[in-house]
Parts: C-alpha cells; sequence; structure tokens
C-alpha cells in the first residue's frame, strides 16, 4: 500500500510523483544513496527535498524524542517479515541484534510463526527509515512488522476496487 504523504495536486488517484514516502523521510541517512531511496519525485520510494520535511514525520521524531519510549513498531504490508535495525546497509546489524534476534527468532527457529526475522537490509535497503532513526537517534529498540496480505472481504484502503485513495 502506499504509506506516502500526497501533494497538493493529488487528483484522487494515487500515480507516480503524488507525493513523498514518509518511510524513506526520516532523518537517520537520509539521502545516504540512491538504492535505500531516491531523489525521483516520480519515484515511490521519493525521499522528498530535505529530511523531515514532511509534517507528520517532523511531528511523530519529535513526539518520540519527547516520551522516549522504550519499544516502538513499525506496521506495513506485506511480506510476512519482522525486521530489525539496522536498514540503511545490506547485512549491517546493530549493537542490540543479539536482543533483537533473541525476541524476533531466527530464520530456523522464528518467533512468530510463517514470518521471516531478519535485519532490515536483508530484504532491501532503506536510507530516511522510521526504525533505524528511533534505534541510532533516540535509543529506542523496535521492529517493522510487514504483515501478510490477509483475507477476506477489503476495508478502508485495503483495495483499488472502488477505492481511488488505495492500492495492495
Amino acid at each position: 500500500g502506499y504509506t506516502g504523504s500526497l501533494s497538493a495536486a493529488c487528483t484522487g488517484t494515487i500515480a507516480s510523483g503524488d507525493g513523498i514516502d514518509t518511510n524513506r523521510n526520516f532523518s537517520e541517512k537520509w539521502r545516504y544513496d540512491n538504492e535505500g531511496a531516491s531523489d525521483s519525485p516520480t519515484s515511490d520510494t521519493y525521499r522528498g527535498p530535505s529530511p523531515e520535511s514532511e509534517p507528520e514525520v517532523k511531528s511523530f521524531h519529535e513526539l518520540m524524542a519527547r516520551i522516549k519510549p522504550k519499544w516502538y513498531v513499525d506496521y506495513h504490508s506485506y511480506a510476512n517479515l519482522v525486521l530489525y535495525p539496522v536498514g540503511w546497509q545490506v547485512e549491517t546489524y546493530g549493537g542490540d541484534t543479539p536482543l533483537m534476534e533473541a525476541l524476533a527468532g531466527t530464520d530456523r527457529a522464528p518467533a512468530v510463526a510463517g514470518y521471516d526475522p531478519d535485519v532490515g537490509g536483508e530484504l532491501y535497503t532503506t536510507n530516511g527509515e522510521i526504525t533505524d532513526t528511533m534505534y541510532l537517534q533516540e535509543n529506542v529498540m523496535g521492529y517493522t512488522v510487514e504483515l501478510d496480505g490477509g483475507s477476506g472481504s477489503p476495508v478502508g484502503g485495503t483495495t483499488t476496487t472502488g477505492n481511488a485513495y488505495g492500492s495492495n
């Protein structure tokens, strides 16, 4: 699904160039490279013009810095994964990897049946990403959980059928 911030020019249908991927707009490793996010406004992974340029990204980061949570979970759709920091570089592990792995499990023994646990950069790299920003800047342990595709009748925004704003 689309996780971006829509531009004022949005016509009611999400298309390339309609916004910024807010999960590439956080300040940690923002613009580190063009593999983990893009400078192109037509890309689905467009990082935006500057770190935390989107008000919802800036506000969220300020809130986390103020309340100082110990844990953070970011839900995405969908790939059946439990990812932990860091994701900005392939196979780069954070200092808390043993703890994160103990809670998420391993490829051979996942903590959640049907989900593949691993360091975020194993799937694909992301820079300017929320979980790395919370971990590396705010010392908040966190996971990105890529949910499964689900089943049953669609609910608000989960399918393009009859819905101009959502796509999966």
